[in-house]
């Protein structure tokens, strides 16, 4: 389970009942057996909050927006992905026709073929652009 991102509700809610929802969310899909992922944007939120966040879910994707002259500049990082050995730095990441493609052109240039193409996420002809 997905939530895409939780940082709308908490501002606009306040942070503990978010909480409180988000912390039956993952009680019941660990009855299902399911797995839990949040995404979330750096500054958004307190500390305490965040902290609490990622003691609840198997995954935490942390977002980052810089602008600058040329636009909005996008970053990631998986901050929490429990059972799995992963970088934790900040990499750019780009929307585009063909997916969302992750790092920089350099650093995907160094990637096996089989994960150097945006073939992680796939836009569906149900995107369109405005």
């Amino acid at each position: 389970l997905l939530f895409d991102s939780i940082d709308s509700l908490a501002i606009e809610v306040d942070e503990t009942p978010v909480y409180k929802f988000l912390m039956g969310a993952c009680r019941f899909c660990k009855t299902k057996s399911l797995s839990g992922c949040v995404t979330v944007t750096s500054g958004v939120h307190s500390p305490r909050f965040l902290s609490m966040i990622k003691s609840l879910f198997e995954g935490v994707i942390q977002l980052k927006l810089e602008e600058s002259a040329t636009g909005i500049r996008r970053f990631l990082r998986v901050h929490t992905l429990r059972g799995a050995a992963h970088p934790t730095e900040f990499f750019p990441f780009e929307i585009t026709d063909d997916g969302i493609l992750i790092g920089t052109q350099e650093y995907r240039s160094k990637l096996p073929a089989s994960h150097s193409g945006p073939h992680f996420f796939k836009f569906t002809a149900a995107y369109s652009k405005t």
